[in-house]
């Protein structure tokens, strides 16, 4: 089951399942070479960003299109070739170190406010 999915650029997609595993998934091959209409008009990239987690997969549009988790998670549509393969990565990496950082922001302001709130108390007693 997925937890996440992320537009990157292009194609590309940063999928999260819930195990933890995590994909880049490059879904250009995959929508320029289908001979389906409902399947092709997500090369609009305007309606490819518009990707969502419905019920543990990735989807498009109302039910238009979504792709099988097990095929994303056993490496169906892995970007491996992709020349941004290592930018994309650092990409995430960064994001995720920035919501560690903001994470850590609001632990150390939490604490400050029950230290203020502590001693506040203990002033009042």
């Amino acid at each position: 089951m997925i937890n996440s999915v992320e537009y990157i650029s292009d194609y590309l997609l940063h999928i999260v399942f819930k195990d933890g595993q995590e994909r880049l998934i490059d879904l250009y091959s995959f929508l320029s070479s289908s001979t389906y209409p409902f399947i092709s008009k997500y090369l609009d990239l305007d309606l490819f960003k518009q990707v969502r987690v419905d019920y543990g997969t990735i989807a498009w549009g109302d039910n238009d299109m979504d792709i099988n988790p097990l095929s994303i998670y056993y490496g169906e549509f892995e970007a491996a070739d992709s020349p941004y393969k290592e930018d994309i990565k650092a990409v995430v990496k960064a994001r995720k170190l920035k919501e560690i950082d903001d994470r850590m922001k609001r632990r150390i302001a939490r604490a400050k406010k029950d230290a203020q709130r502590e001693k506040k108390m203990v002033m009042a007693d």
